[in-house]
């Protein structure tokens, strides 16, 4: 049997796509998704463009969701001063990327720790981000050279670093002010911590 492409394309109906999609809960695998395309597409029931590329994008967003939520950042306990924080280690440029965003919970003493690959001039902002937050950026000698505390959810402000730094250290805002570390405050954090590429 031929089938002709025109301005409809041959995939499933979309109510047999949204049912799988919403039986596979949250995390589905991209095994799972790739199932649902081809099936879509072996039922040879007529969509609209528009409509494919709606079930498009909802099997993409979960796909990505599923990727970006399924990799576990190393946690530590590093030391600003003689003050203990356990840290999620960002030292890849997606997970640097991403950062805090979307997180509705910090505890007292966590925070992220931003690992650069090389010193430079950084800035930070609070895009997607709900937690007020403090960040301090530290230089190749691990001294603190700026603390600044970041406005929650909005990108009309950016956060700079003074001189060239390689470390960022994000904690709930206040928490450098609590401890009185300030400026020169030093980070001590395992020698084998360095950025990937």
């Amino acid at each position: 049997m031929q089938r002709r492409f025109s301005s409809k394309i041959f995939v499933g109906t979309p109510t047999s796509s949204y049912k799988r999609l919403q039986l596979l809960g949250a995390n589905p695998s991209g095994k799972d998704l790739l199932s649902i395309v081809k099936d879509a597409y072996i039922e040879g029931e007529t969509l609209s463009l528009f409509r494919f590329k709606i079930l498009f994008n909802i099997v993409l967003f979960f796909a990505v969701s599923y990727n970006v939520g399924s990799k576990d950042l190393e946690k530590i306990t590093i030391y600003v001063d003689e003050h203990p924080v356990l840290v999620e280690v960002v030292n890849t440029p997606a997970d640097r990327a991403r950062g805090l965003m979307y997180r509705k919970f910090m505890g007292e003493n966590e925070g992220m720790l931003f690992v650069f690959p090389q010193p430079e001039y950084l800035s930070f902002w609070m895009k997607n981000t709900r937690i007020p937050l403090s960040i301090a950026y530290f230089n190749p000698d691990k001294r603190i050279t700026d603390i600044h505390d970041m406005k929650p959810n909005q990108t009309t402000e950016l956060y700079h670093s003074s001189e060239k730094v390689l470390y960022a250290l994000e904690v709930n805002q206040g928490w450098f002010a609590k401890r009185k570390i300030g400026k020169y405050g030093v980070l001590k954090i395992p020698d084998r911590l360095r950025a990937a590429q």
